[in-house]
């Protein structure tokens, strides 16, 4: 059976757990005795495996986390005026008639499409979502400078966006790839939440309907649940992630997560280059400068000595 590193670690734990105390005195004195050259060696590589992907995550997350707080901390100092950071994302919430009699429905797995076009689409969408968003925002584009967080999706470093924005007044800023589960306060503490509401509010409703709940039901289900995160004070949630206040009030389960014993103090200065590959996808082609800057005109220039 093919296990990932993982699951072949937990088995491994599992298996030394469960040994007599006579079995793991011995094989820590006679190794070579217990278990065979063959074997031992499987065991040295698995080690050396398990320990070098470590190693990676670690590298990863350390400097990712502070290549983006440099740029979020560089975006901030250098702000004409007060910063607002807003973050969107967005998560499947399916409805179907079959749904009706139980829970909220996941949504189904999509058939295999172009993958230029789904991106066009999304690209469209995502435009859509910025103008609604320009609209709603109104004079504060014009007070505060907006910053909006975004995960490194095709369709969000489309040079449409990017263009949109930049004529709207916005200042794009991504979340590293991969890190969204730490970094995002949509992911950290928004989108489970209101999931949760939803599903408690639906089975609410179909308590009152005796069982058999309307379409109506299900909007005013969602509804409730959007009404309860938008009343809420989302400031704390962007410095718990460290988006805000310089990382002085980062979290203490994002500290233990990026293994930091306390806040770093990450230097509003102008991401390097070699910063600013960490910040995006290593076989991402486009002009990093530019969107760190917020300036279609902006390169990092190489020099040969």
């Amino acid at each position: 059976t093919s296990l990932s590193l993982g699951e072949a670690a937990a088995h491994v734990e599992w298996l030394y757990i469960s040994a007599s105390v006579d079995e793991k005195v011995e094989m820590m004195l006679h190794p070579r005795c217990s278990l065979g050259l063959r074997p031992l060696m499987v065991a040295l590589r698995f080690i050396v495996e398990l320990q070098l992907l470590s190693w990676v995550q670690f590298q990863n997350y350390e400097c990712g986390a502070l290549a983006f707080y440099q740029w979020c901390n560089y975006w901030q100092a250098n702000a004409e005026r007060e910063p607002l950071v807003i973050n969107m994302d967005e998560s499947s919430l399916a409805f179907h008639w079959s749904g009706l009699v139980g829970t909220v429905a996941e949504a189904a797995v999509s058939v295999a499409t172009d993958k230029a076009k789904l991106s066009s689409r999304r690209a469209r969408l995502t435009r859509k979502f910025l103008r609604l968003l320009c609209a709603r925002l109104g004079d504060l584009l014009k007070t505060r400078s907006v910053g909006l967080l975004l995960d490194f999706a095709p369709c969000h470093v489309h040079d449409s966006i990017f263009e949109l924005a930049r004529s709207a007044g916005l200042r794009l800023l991504f979340v590293p790839p991969g890190m969204t589960p730490l970094l995002q306060p949509c992911d950290t503490h928004c989108l489970a939440a209101f999931k949760n509401n939803a599903q408690e509010n639906w089975r609410v409703k179909k308590s009152e309907a005796g069982g058999h709940p309307t379409l109506l039901m299900w909007f005013q289900a969602v509804a409730a649940a959007i009404h309860d995160l938008v009343h809420r004070n989302w400031a704390r949630a962007f410095e718990s992630d460290g988006i805000l206040q310089q990382q002085r009030n980062m979290s203490s389960h994002l500290l233990k997560q990026l293994h930091w014993s306390t806040a770093p103090q990450v230097s509003p200065v102008w991401p390097s280059e070699e910063v600013a590959t960490l910040l995006f996808p290593r076989n991402w082609c486009g002009n990093r400068a530019k969107h760190i800057s917020g300036n279609p005109d902006v390169w990092y220039i190489r020099t040969l000595n």
